[in-house]
């Protein structure tokens, strides 16, 4: 299951080899999965592969003119690790430092993982060059973590044309999927993560209906968790918005 961070990252590094960049691919060292410890962590709910992968301590350095750490998160390497060469680093959002604190939004577990993402951003003062993928995240780099503006080139992801392009529906479309030709349809397509508020768009519906009576909320994403899936539906439920 492959992330927007993950995306990111891999259709950067096929355009840089496209362009003719002599570009390489390296990935956080692996923690030994059945180790004492690795276990003992996750009788305890902690899950120390999937924390390390985000908050890396190392990673295998190859013979490079330039290091490219592709997420903010992944800068704790700066605080564990040399680099010879410069080091540039994308920031892709700084939302986790923006939702600190907030009981439903915070993701941080423990004093730990709280340490590791302030260190992370700690850390991007040591890069060489820093990323931000629009403005919005470079004026929010700016205003949550102190980055001088100057410090932040901005640019932006590209768009994979052979992926998105106008397309004829296909006239078994909506037969096939279970829908309705009377209805109109609006489509959020992503996780039900919490930070994507998702209840204001549920909420959004209550307002819709009355005066659209044949529009229809489609959610096409993974599921993050089965309390987030039964808080939604509830609010489904109290506002009767069943259909």
């Amino acid at each position: 299951g492959i992330s927007g961070t993950g995306r990111y990252s891999r259709d950067l590094f096929e355009s840089l080899q496209a362009a003719g960049l002599r570009a390489s691919l390296t990935h956080p060292a692996p923690f030994p999965p059945d180790g004492w410890l690795a276990q003992g962590l996750r009788q305890a709910g902690v899950d120390l592969q999937a924390f390390l992968s985000s908050h890396p301590l190392h990673v295998r350095c190859l013979r490079v003119g330039l290091y490219h750490i592709t997420s903010q998160s992944l800068a704790s390497l700066l605080r564990f690790q040399r680099f010879n060469r410069p080091v540039v680093v994308s920031i892709l959002d700084v939302i986790p430092h923006q939702t600190a604190g907030q009981p439903d939004l915070d993701q941080a577990r423990g004093v730990v993982q709280r340490w590791f993402r302030q260190d992370s951003a700690r850390m991007l003062s040591r890069a060489d060059g820093l990323v931000a993928i629009s403005a919005t995240t470079r004026q929010a780099a700016h205003e949550c973590l102190g980055i001088p503006l100057e410090r932040i080139t901005v640019i932006h992801p590209s768009i994979d044309l052979q992926v998105f392009r106008p397309l004829e529906v296909p006239a078994d479309f909506k037969t096939r999927y279970g829908l309705s030709t009377r209805r109109d349809y609006i489509l959020y397509v992503g996780s039900d993560d919490p930070r994507k508020n998702l209840a204001t768009l549920i909420e959004a519906m209550r307002f819709i209906r009355p005066r659209h009576r044949s529009a229809c909320l489609l959610v096409a994403g993974k599921a993050y968790d089965p309390r987030q899936q039964a808080r939604l539906r509830g609010l489904v439920r109290s506002w009767d918005l069943q259909e």
